[in-house]
């Protein structure tokens, strides 16, 4: 995942309190909020100042697929508890950074979770874990045997087709057993599982 210099300067000031938004976090609540994503900083007499530190780890994970999850951890409902902010406020506002860069919070059986506004994220650590009963009943897909599939004329034209990852697949290389994603040039996206 990866978001415009603004949006990471939005989300520094975000998650050190900075811009009233969210409570404030001092800097070992900081040191101790990075420590999840695989920082190993040290709260000590050199350390910046809170939202120097915040942006600049922030800008650290640009790129990655950890960015997703400091976002999520950001509007997790229970950094509000017993709090004067509200999550839905904070969505709000992150939103319209975050749409800048095609990207937006949904809520996901009770939590925020980040989707690109072109189709979903999916983490990669998840998708050796998805089974067919969980991409039907989950995501809204009708799982197909690629060889009864009878194409509809239409005028739209076929631009890709990558893998979930996001990688670009060629007809001749896909494997069984494999979720597609076909990119057409009118923005549609058909998701299709092939199983021979």
């Amino acid at each position: 995942m990866k978001v415009s210099d603004k949006t990471i300067v939005f989300l520094g000031k975000t998650i050190c309190g900075d811009n009233g938004l969210m409570p404030y976090k001092s800097g070992p609540q900081l040191v101790d909020y990075f420590y999840e994503f695989g920082s190993d900083d040290v709260y000590d007499g050199n350390f910046p100042t809170r939202w120097v530190y915040t942006e600049g780890k922030v800008s650290s994970y640009n790129n990655t697929n950890e960015l997703k999850n400091i976002i999520e951890k950001a509007v997790d409902v229970r950094e509000f508890v017993n709090t004067e902010f509200t999550v839905e406020g904070v969505v709000k506002k992150l939103n319209k950074f975050l749409s800048f860069d095609d990207y937006e919070l949904k809520v996901v059986k009770g939590t925020y979770k980040v989707y690109s506004q072109k189709g979903f994220l999916v983490e990669t650590d998840s998708v050796s874990s998805l089974s067919c009963e969980y991409i039907e009943a989950n995501l809204n897909i009708t799982l197909t045997n690629i060889n009864a599939i009878d194409e509809i004329a239409s005028n739209r034209k076929l631009l890709k087709i990558t893998d979930l990852l996001g990688r670009e697949v060629t007809l001749s290389k896909i494997i069984d057993n494999t979720t597609l994603l076909y990119i057409y040039d009118d923005g549609r996206v058909e998701k299709k599982l092939i199983i021979e």
